[in-house]
Parts: C-alpha cells; structure tokens; sequence
C-alpha cells in the first residue's frame, strides 16, 4: 500500500513556505539594520556638525581676516611702489631735460 502522494507535496510545500517566509524574514531585518545603521550614522554627523560649526565659522572668520590683513599690507606696498616709480619717473625727466 502507497501513502497518498498528496503528504509528501504538503509537507514540500510548507517547507519552502517555510523558507520564503524566513527569507523575507532575513532580507526586511536586514533591511531595518541598514536602515537604523543609516539613522544612526546621519544623528551622529548632525550632532558633531551642530558642535563643529561655530569652530568652523570661527577658524574661518579668522582666515579671512588674515587674508584681508595681508591683502591690505600688499595694496599699501603696491602704492608705495607706484610712488616710487612715479618718482623715478620724474627724477628721470628732470634729469633728460637738465641735459638739453
């Protein structure tokens, strides 16, 4: 006497039900650890940024004073050298026409 071939496919069945089912089980956890993993790493980066930010505003407003300073010290040396060229160039028209 043969068992009827109908038990066999039921429990087949449930066996893959069963490993579709834990699949999806595995890929959504998975999923929500990435996802948690992503929150996680996104609260970090937004409190150190929050803390970071007036450090930063203030290294930078330190910078561009520095470069403000420095361009300031160049245009001032810059029109002391156009006077002294002005002056050379007078000097030497003088000295071309005291030679006429």
């Amino acid at each position: 006497m043969q068992p009827p071939p109908r038990k066999v496919k039921v429990t087949q069945e449930l066996k893959n039900t069963h490993t579709e089912q834990m699949t999806r089980l595995h890929f959504k956890h998975q999923t929500e650890c990435d996802l948690l993993e992503d929150m996680s790493l996104s609260q970090l980066f937004s409190r150190h940024s929050q803390e970071a930010a007036p450090a930063v505003c203030d290294q930078i407003g330190l910078l561009l004073q520095g470069f403000w300073r420095v361009n300031k010290a160049q245009v001032s040396l810059v029109g002391h050298c156009v006077s002294q060229l002005n002056t050379c160039d007078h000097n030497v028209s003088v000295v071309s026409v005291g030679e006429r």
